[in-house]
């Protein structure tokens, strides 16, 4: 396999992640975003009430309490690169009420791609 094929399957699987996490989110499923985040998986929010750590258990609790999530919200993928086995992701997903500008961070674990770390700015609109 060449650099090129690659470079392209590689981002081609980035780009589903990317889908999985945003549709996850959205709909509370939380098949999708286990598909999506590695194990360590952590989230950095900078919100209006200050700076947010969490790992990856305490956002999938969140997400089953439906205390974030379940609102759909338009995704757009600003760029994506990768290189060997980690990759970065600049992406923007826009509610009615808030966007969330996240710089996500992606690993090559056992083949498979995964979010590994979220640093996101939510912007109220």
């Amino acid at each position: 396999m060449n650099m090129r094929t690659q470079t392209d399957k590689d981002l081609k699987s980035i780009r589903q992640v990317i889908e999985d996490y945003a549709a996850g989110a959205d709909r509370r499923d939380i098949s999708r975003l286990e598909k999506a985040f590695h194990d360590d998986f952590r989230v950095i929010a900078l919100t209006g009430e200050g700076v947010q750590n969490l790992d990856k258990q305490t956002y999938l609790d969140l997400i089953r309490g439906e205390k974030i999530g379940g609102v759909e919200r338009q995704l757009e993928i600003e760029w994506i690169t990768s290189k060997n086995d980690t990759a970065r992701a600049e992406i923007r997903l826009k509610s009615p009420a808030v966007t969330f500008h996240d710089d996500l961070s992606f690993i090559k674990d056992q083949q498979e791609w995964r979010i590994v770390n979220n640093v996101t700015q939510v912007v109220p609109v």
